[in-house]
């Protein structure tokens, strides 16, 4: 039998403004079980969202960490496109890679804690001239001074600059003592090379993939040992799968309003031009910064919805606040949702961002955001046994400087919007994709009308033209 051979990695062929990103798993010769599920977990959920994977064979950590790196510079040539490391015996959330990037830091790491004794915290903070580990954390990322690499995110900028300054390839290297056995790892190298080079690294206190020994390893064993917990019989159970969430909320929402009709609002313009009176003659959902229109003051949707990062990063605190305990449910998205109490409330259903580009009847699968949080809503509705949905405020034109999906920051009134003030200056916006939110459109038209079901756009002067039109009127 021949000897199989690897392709050799290719560049992508994508587009010059299409970031790619990439991550890498560190090989060990044995695998657990429980590691194996979570890195094939990891793979499914980095495919859909575009995260491409370099494969390597086994080799000692130190000599991995610079092929991986090598390989990543050789097939890229974003200095934003990031590289993801991870090793093999640590228990990975699926989405490390995904939270990682979009934590959009130079260098950020998980927090890892040591697999033996005494189980302490693998980053560390200078306090004079002393490196010492925290005891107590916050969630949200930490800046520090040494980083583990049990999970680690990395630029390619940061390899360049490296480069720059005199830190010449390899970059991870294992640092020995003289007449002594002991040594520092390839992280610690990394990190003393980063600090020099004056290059900040963090540690997301959020992400803990635990370590594997006898149990695994996470924050419990160390917060034992300094008496700030008492252990209990769940100290050794790892976490369930990803794809094992409890999806009861969901469930108790198909059907709910089968053969009803529906109100989808958008917030463009046109929105003024809509009579409250007619925005409560049915069931409805309500969008982004929908509670900040003025016009709109003591009108409450059924139903909420956001999914945007940036608008619930900026505002989701100030819309649970307006609007608890007056919506029904608040569709949000899971990132966002991920260390907050609210999540246990009855009434926040966690939305599952997915990249994969269709329309989805099943949202326990996931949903497929169409570059508009409308496409959201259309799935949640078909979901929910909606036979008509009607389409207020979509007016799918908008006036800016820059290219799709960038991050864009606010100046002056906004003209977008049916109040002046949605996005006003300083705040932060990503720039609509009216040709990708068309085409999104598109398969929820034909995901309706296969079922008997309607979308009709009532919006006054709508550009938007993949959905039968109608006056607003005609339905009061």
């Amino acid at each position: 039998m021949s000897k199989r051979t690897r392709r050799p990695h290719r560049k992508p062929e994508a587009k010059k403004e299409q970031l790619v990103h990439w991550y890498a798993v560190l090989n060990e010769r044995s695998i657990s079980a429980e590691a194996t599920d979570a890195r094939e977990d990891v793979a499914a959920f980095s495919a859909l969202h575009g995260i491409r994977r370099i494969r390597h064979p086994y080799a000692r950590v130190d000599v991995s960490r610079n092929r991986i790196a090598k390989k990543f510079m050789d097939i890229t040539t974003d200095p934003e496109s990031a590289l993801i490391m991870l090793d093999t015996d640590h228990l990975q959330p699926h989405d490390i890679c995904l939270r990682l990037i979009e934590d959009n830091m130079p260098v950020v790491g998980a927090l890892a804690f040591r697999r033996g004794e005494p189980f302490d915290p693998q980053c560390y903070v200078l306090d004079g001239k002393d490196l010492k580990q925290p005891i107590e954390w916050k969630p949200g990322l930490l800046e520090v001074d040494i980083i583990g690499s049990a999970a680690i995110c990395i630029r390619r900028k940061v390899f360049m600059e490296l480069e720059e300054k005199g830190f010449h390839y390899p970059w991870f290297r294992n640092l020995y003592e003289d007449n002594s056995d002991t040594f520092l790892g390839e992280d610690w190298d990394f990190s003393q090379k980063c600090r020099a080079a004056g290059i900040k690294l963090y540690c997301d206190m959020r992400i803990v993939p635990p370590h594997q020994d006898i149990l695994w390893i996470d924050q419990k064993p160390w917060l034992m040992r300094q008496s700030l917990l008492i252990p209990d019989s769940t100290a050794r159970l790892g976490p369930e799968p990803w794809f094992q969430e409890d999806n009861s909320k969901w469930a108790e929402l198909k059907d709910s309003h089968k053969g009803e009709t529906c109100i989808v609002i958008g917030n463009g313009p046109s929105l003024k031009e809509i009579p409250v009176e007619f925005l409560q003659k049915h069931s409805s959902f309500g969008t982004n910064r929908i509670y900040a229109i003025r016009h709109l003051e003591g009108f409450y949707p059924t139903y909420y919805c956001s999914v945007n990062p940036l608008v619930l990063n900026q505002f989701g605190a100030g819309m649970i606040q307006k609007y608890k305990g007056r919506v029904r449910r608040f569709f949000l998205a899971s990132n966002y949702l991920r260390g907050n109490p609210i999540k246990e409330q009855p009434a926040v259903v966690p939305i599952q961002s997915l990249a994969d580009n269709k329309f989805f009847p099943d949202p326990t699968l996931g949903l497929y955001e169409g570059h508009t949080v409308t496409f959201v809503c259309l799935q949640i509705a078909y979901w929910m046994g909606f036979s008509t949905v009607l389409l207020v405020g979509v007016d799918h034109r908008y006036s800016f400087e820059g290219s799709p999906n960038q991050e864009l920051v606010a100046q002056g009134p906004d003209v977008n919007h049916a109040d002046e003030s949605y996005f006003s200056d300083g705040v932060k916006w990503h720039a609509p994709d009216l040709e990708k939110s068309a085409k999104a459109y598109q398969m929820a038209r034909e995901a309706f009308e296969k079922d008997g079901r309607r979308v009709i756009n009532l919006t006054p002067n709508s550009a938007l033209e993949v959905f039968e039109r109608d006056e607003w009127t005609s339905w009061k």
